[in-house]
């Protein structure tokens, strides 16, 4: 996931989405948030938990989450997962900054 902001943010709120994936074996993901540009990423914010199984997304949500990232920069996340089939360890997210 990549994005560029167009504003200053000072607070990010992360939600969660299955992939339309309503049939998934049970998994756990780590994720981060990094910013900067490609291959030089800072992680801002480190090992975001998420767990997966057939009817849940724990947790759906996350923050709001105090951050300073400046106008123009690019925001990226990256995961692990302790699934390794090619469908279920896909998710959704989509984040909400406010400046």
């Amino acid at each position: 996931i990549i994005v560029r902001t167009s504003f200053h943010l000072t607070k990010l709120l992360i939600a969660i989405g299955g992939n339309s994936n309503s049939v998934r074996a049970d998994s756990s993901w780590l994720f981060d948030i990094g910013i900067g540009s490609s291959g030089n990423e800072t992680i801002l914010i480190p090992n975001i938990p998420l767990v997966f199984d057939d009817l849940y997304i724990l947790p759906k949500s996350i923050g709001p989450i105090s951050v300073f990232i400046p106008a123009g920069t690019r925001i990226s996340i990256r995961a692990q997962s302790t699934n390794t089939d090619a469908t279920d360890r896909l998710f959704d997210v989509v984040i909400y900054g406010v400046s």
